[in-house]
């Protein structure tokens, strides 16, 4: 069974979502960082682009094959 793409009936793209206290900096707590890779050579999705991050806390090692 196929299922179309149907789009959602009511416009979404003006929504906004608030931050809750927890998502602002905290004293004492380190800010770790945020690394933004490109990925355009999907074997799934032939001829598409995409970009995604990773939040890394600053704890923890990247691994070497990332570049930053």
């Amino acid at each position: 069974m196929q299922v179309p793409f149907r789009p959602l009936p009511v416009d979404q793209s003006d929504v906004r979502y608030l931050h809750g206290p927890d998502s602002v900096r905290q004293p004492g707590v380190p800010a770790g960082r945020t690394i933004e890779f490109d990925w355009a050579d999907s074997a799934a999705y032939p001829g598409t682009a995409r970009k995604f991050w990773v939040h890394l806390p600053a704890r923890s090692v990247a691994p070497s094959s990332w570049t930053t």
